[in-house]
């Protein structure tokens, strides 16, 4: 599997610089003065398709720090392979921040029920604990998403939602944080990290 910690040369300076690595596992954690959601960090850059982003409020960044994704654990959560649409989310949120995940490490968030339904079709509940009717196509979908969540039907999950069946640490790839870095490093402090000189140039 590539890593794509250390796999990407040199950031512009008026970007996402590296920060500080977590001694833990050698995760990185990057840090961008950008915080407009129609402005995403340029960096770090994964090919097309082996990294999936997820953007946070960056107030969330310490529980990710904990738990490797920023939603309880084994919940279902949205992904996207672009990263200025996962840096729009959540929307009204600012600073912000952009989590890299590895998608070999991430399962579906469903199970579509064919239709007609095979006799000795099945699907394990203890898995997929929940389901709903999707409006549009009249399909029964069983999913990881709870009961309380609010389902926008299939298109919608089918596009980006995923769960992580192991530790979410292991598909964590980096975490990029925007603000101020000051900000930053105050929300970075609790964690035992190497840290980075700042590039300026």
């Amino acid at each position: 599997m590539t890593d794509f910690r250390m796999s990407h040369g040199h950031p512009s300076p008026e970007d996402a610089i590296h920060l500080a690595t977590r001694r833990a596992d050698g995760l990185e954690i990057w840090q961008t003065d950008k915080t407009d959601m129609l402005d995403p960090p340029e960096w770090p850059r994964g090919p097309r398709g082996a990294v999936f982003y997820r953007g946070i409020a960056a107030a969330n960044v310490p529980t990710v720090m904990t738990n490797g994704i920023d939603v309880p654990p084994k919940a279902a959560f949205f992904l996207t392979d672009s990263r200025a649409y996962a840096w729009e989310h959540p929307m009204g949120s600012a600073p912000r921040a952009l989590l890299l995940y590895d998608r070999q490490h991430l399962r579906r968030s469903f199970v579509r029920e064919p239709n007609p339904r095979p006799a000795d079709w099945t699907v394990d509940k203890t898995l997929y604990p929940s389901e709903y009717i999707d409006p549009h196509t009249d399909t029964r979908v069983h999913t990881r998403f709870g009961d309380r969540h609010y389902f926008p039907g299939l298109a919608a999950e089918s596009l980006y939602g995923y769960w992580s069946p192991a530790d979410p640490n292991d598909a964590l790839l980096g975490v990029i944080v925007g603000g101020p870095i000051e900000l930053v490093t105050d929300l970075l402090a609790p964690f035992d990290l190497d840290w980075h000189t700042r590039q300026t140039s």
